[in-house]
C-alpha cells in the first residue's frame, strides 16, 4: 500500500572531526531526543500521529559530521506540517531545557559501555583501529578516539550550565535543515527496468555487426578473465596461519550447577572487570504458534510502559542509571537431538554493587508493565512492521534461509513465527485493527504463563558469581509453572516459495534440514568455508554479479545455500545444484585443506569477552551441548579430510536437489523461475 507511506529525511552539519568533546557530547544529545519513544523529540512526533516511528542519527568519521532524522511513514499532505513540528518540537526542548535526571542517566549508561568496551564477535583492535581512521584520515591524532574519559568528565561539569542545550540550537535550530521526501511507488521498479530495456534496444539498434561481435568477444574474455584461478604466486603473497597454532581444546569457564525451586542456575566465574552479567531464559517451548506471534511485541513493550512503581520515562532513568544494560529478547534454538525449544531472553548487566538492581527491575517489568496501553501497543506493532518491511528488502537473505529452512526444521519454523514472515503478517494484521483490548489479554496471559521460576534457566558470570544474587533472583520471580518438555511447532511443510519484494534485486535461499539424515559434523563447517568463499564466490559473486553468496550450517541442523542481492536468482539456483560436483572435484585434486579449516575455524570460533562467553556457554547447557561434545566437535574440524568432503558433497546434491527453495525479490525475477516456485506471496 502507497498511502501514508512516505518518507522524511532532515539533515544538518554537526562538526569537525577533531572536536572531539562536541562529538561525544552529540552522542548523549541523540539518544536525550530520541533514542526511545518516552524522549521528547520523539515522544512528540508519535503523539502527533503524523508518522510511524522516528530515528534520529549522528554521522561521525567524516572531516565534517552531519546529523539525520528519519520519520516514516508519512501521508503526502502532512509532509510540510511534520517538519514543521519537528523544528516546533525541538524549540519546545531547547527552550524548557532537557531533563537534567535523564541526561545524567544516559551519560551513565554512555560511561559504562565505554568502559567495558564490548563489542561482541568483532575484536577489539579492530574496532579501535577502524575508530582511529576517523580522525586519522584527516591528518588529526589517532589516538583522540581512544581517550574520551576526560571528556565525560568535562560534559558532567557543563551538563547544569545549559552546554547540551547551546548545543541543540547549534546543531538543529541555527540552520535550515537539507530536507529530502521518498515517495513510495508500487511500478517504479518495472518503469525503470522497461526504460533500461528500451534505451538498450534503441542503442542495439544502431550498431553494426562488427560492433555487436565486438562486445560478445568481449563478454567472453570478462568471462574467462572472472573464472581464471589466482596464480601460486599469487596467493602465495597472503599471510596465513598453520595449523598448529589452532586448539581444538574449547574455552574453559569454571561452573557451578546449582538447581533451586525448579529453577536451573549456572555461576560461571569468569574475569569481568568488576561487572556482573546475567541471562535469564524463560522456557517457551510449549506455546502454541498463535502464542509465539505475541513474544516479539510483549519483550519490546517490556521498559516502554509504566510499571507499578514508575512511568516509562522514570523507569528508563533507572535502567540507565543503575544498570549497564537490560533487554528481552524472544529466541528460538535447538537440543542436540533436533528437538525445538523457545526462550524469552532477558540479559543484563550491572556493576557488582549494582546488581541487585538487576532483579528488583527485571521482576517489576515483567509482572507490573501495563500491558493494556493503548497507544504503546500500537507504537509497537506499527514500528516493529517498519522494521519487518525493511528487513525483507536490505537483509532478504536472511529471511529467506529462515523461511526455506521453515519448510523442514520445527527450530527453524520457531524462528518463523518470532521474527520471519509469519510474524510480519501477524504484524500486518495488528496494524489494520483498531481494537488493543483483545490483544493486551493476550499478551497478559503469555506473560504470566511463562515468567515462572520452574522455566527459568539464569547463568550468572562475574569475577566471582554470587550464589546469594541467583538466589535472590529466583526467589522474586512467582512459581507455579511447569518446564515445558517439548514443542508443539511443527515444520511449515515443503514447498517452494517466492515473495515479491519493491526491489531492483533478489535474495534466494535453498535449506534442508541435516539432521534429518545425519548428525552435524565438524567437517560442516570446513566445507561451508570451501563452499562459500572458492565456489560460491567465484559463480555467483564474481560471474553472476551479486554482491554475495554463502553456505551455512547451523549447530540446529540447518543447512542452507543463500545469496545476497542477487540480480539472476534463476542462474544462482543452478550454481547452488553444481556444489555437489565441485566439492568432488576439489576432493579428487588433493590441495590443501589447511587455509579453508583455518578459515572455517576462524568463523566458528570468533574473539569472545566475558558478556559473549558466558552467554554461549549458557545457551550450550540450554541445548545439552556439552564440552566433550564441543571437543569432539573442534577436533573435527582440524582434522576434515578428502574423504569428509565427499559425504558431504552427496548431502549437499540432496539439499539442492530436494530442499525448500525461498526467492525473495521483484516480480519480473520471480517470474523468470517459472514453475520452480509453486507459491508466490507479497507483502
Amino acid at each position: 500500500d502507497e498511502e501514508g507511506k512516505c518518507r522524511v529525511y532532515l539533515a544538518g552539519r554537526t562538526c569537525a572531526f577533531d572536536d572531539k568533546e562536541r562529538g561525544v557530547a552529540l552522542g548523549i544529545l541523540r539518544s536525550a531526543l530520541a533514542g526511545t519513544n518516552e524522549m521528547p523529540l520523539k515522544r512528540a512526533l508519535l503523539d502527533s500521529g503524523l508518522c510511524d516511528d522516528v530515528n534520529l542519527r549522528i554521522n561521525d568519521g567524516l572531516y565534517y559530521g552531519y546529523y539525520d532524522l528519519e520519520l516514516c511513514n508519512v501521508k503526502r499532505e502532512n509532509v510540510d506540517t511534520v517538519i514543521d513540528l519537528v523544528k516546533n518540537a525541538l524549540t519546545k526542548v531547547y527552550k524548557s531545557g532537557l531533563d537534567k535526571e535523564r541526561l545524567s542517566a544516559i551519560f551513565n549508561s554512555t560511561e559504562f559501555r565505554n568502559r567495558e568496551k564490548d563489542f561482541g564477535s568483532t575484536p577489539k583492535g579492530l574496532v579501535f583501529g577502524l575508530s582511529m581512521l576517523d580522525t586519522w584520515l584527516w591528518d588529526g591524532d589517532p589516538a583522540d578516539t581512544l581517550t574520551v574519559a576526560d571528556t565525560f568528565a568535562s560534559l558532567r561539569e557543563k551538563m547544569a550550565d545549559g552546554y547540551f542545550e547551546e548545543l541543540l540550537r547549534e546543531c538543529f535550530l541555527d540552520s535550515e535543515p537539507v530536507e529530502l521526501l521518498l515517495v513510495p511507488s508500487r511500478t517504479l521498479g518495472e518503469e525503470r527496468e522497461a526504460e533500461e530495456r528500451a534505451l538498450l534496444d534503441s542503442i542495439k539498434s544502431q550498431m553494426s555487426k562488427e560492433q555487436l561481435d565486438e562486445i560478445k568477444r568481449g563478454a567472453e574474455a570478462l568471462k574467462k578473465w572472472q573464472a581464471r584461478e589466482d596464480s601460486p604466486e599469487a596467493l602465495a603473497t597472503l599471510p596465513t596461519l598453520e595449523l598448529s597454532d589452532i586448539s581444538s581444546e574449547p574455552e574453559s569457564i569454571p561452573t557451578e550447577l546449582l538447581e533451586k525451586d525448579g529453577a536451573k542456575l549456572l555461576l560461571q566465574k569468569l574475569p569481568t572487570s568488576g561487572i556482573c552479567y546475567a541471562e535469564a531464559f524463560f522456557d517457551a517451548s510449549d506455546l502454541s504458534d498463535e502464542e509465539l506471534l505475541l513474544l516479539p511485541t510483549l519483550t519490546t513493550l517490556f521498559k516502554n510502559v509504566k510499571t507499578a512503581k514508575s512511568t516509562p520515562a522514570e523507569l528508563q532513568n533507572r535502567v540507565l542509571s543503575l544498570l549497564g544494560g537490560l533487554s528481552f529478547n524472544p529466541i528460538s534454538t535447538s537440543d542436540v537431538d533436533g528437538g525445538a525449544r523457545a526462550y524469552v531472553q532477558i540479559s543484563a548487566s550491572a556493576l557488582e554493587e549494582n546488581r541487585d538492581a538487576i532483579t528488583e527491575l527485571i521482576s517489576e517489568i515483567i509482572y507490573t508493565s501495563e500491558l493494556s496501553d493503548e497507544r504503546e501497543l500500537k507504537n509497537a506493532v506499527s514500528q516493529a512492521l517498519i522494521g519487518a518491511e525493511d528487513s525483507f528488502i536490505s537483509g532478504g537473505h536472511v529471511q529467506a534461509i529462515g523461511r526455506a529452512a521453515a519448510y523442514v526444521s520445527a527450530s527453524a519454523a520457531l524462528e518463523e513465527y518470532l521474527s520471519g514472515y509469519e510474524q510480519y503478517l501477524f504484524l500486518k494484521a495488528q496494524s489494520k485493527s483498531r481494537e488493543t483490548s483483545e490483544l493486551a489479554a493476550r499478551l497478559h496471559s503469555v506473560a504470566d504463563k511463562i515468567f515462572r521460576r520452574e522455566r527459568l534457566t539464569l547463568a550468572v558470570t562475574s569475577s566471582s558469581p554470587s550464589e546469594e544474587f541467583a538466589l535472590s533472583l529466583v526467589a522474586s520471580l512467582k512459581d507455579g509453572g511447569v518446564r515445558p518438555t517439548s514443542s508443539p511447532i511443527k515444520p511449515l511443510g515443503m514447498r517452494n516459495e517466492g515473495i515479491a519484494i519493491p526491489s531492483q534485486v533478489s535474495y534466494a535461499s535453498v535449506a534442508s534440514d541435516v539432521l534429518l539424515s545425519e548428525p552435524l559434523h565438524g567437517s560442516h563447517i570446513v566445507v561451508r568455508s570451501l563452499i562459500s568463499y572458492s565456489h560460491l564466490w567465484n559463480t555467483v559473486r564474481v560471474q553472476g554479479g551479486a554482491y554475495g553468496a554463502g553456505l551455512v550450517f547451523r549447530k540446529n541442523g540447518t543447512v542452507a545455500f543463500y545469496s545476497y542481492r542477487d540480480p539472476s536468482p534463476k542462474r544462482t539456483l543452478g550454481c547452488y545444484a553444481d556444489s555437489g560436483s565441485f566439492l568432488r572435484e576439489f576432493a579428487e585434486s588433493g590441495e590443501a585443506l589447511d587455509k579453508f579449516i583455518i578459515g572455517a575455524f576462524g568463523d566458528y570460533d570468533p574473539i569472545s569477552t566475558p558478556r559473549s562467553s558466558g552467554a554461549r556457554a549458557a545457551v550450550n547447557s540450554l541445548r545439552g551441548w556439552t564440552d566433550d561434545m564441543e571437543r569432539r566437535f573442534r577436533s573435527e574440524i582440524v582434522a576434515t579430510s578428502s574423504e569428509d568432503l565427499l559425504r558431504a558433497a552427496s548431502l549437499l546434491d540432496r539439499v539442492s536437489s530436494s530442499g525448500g527453495v525461498c526467492v525473495i525479490g521483484p516480480k519480473s525475477a520471480l517470474d523468470s523461475l517459472g514453475d520452480t516456485l509453486s507459491l508466490r506471496l507479497e507483502l
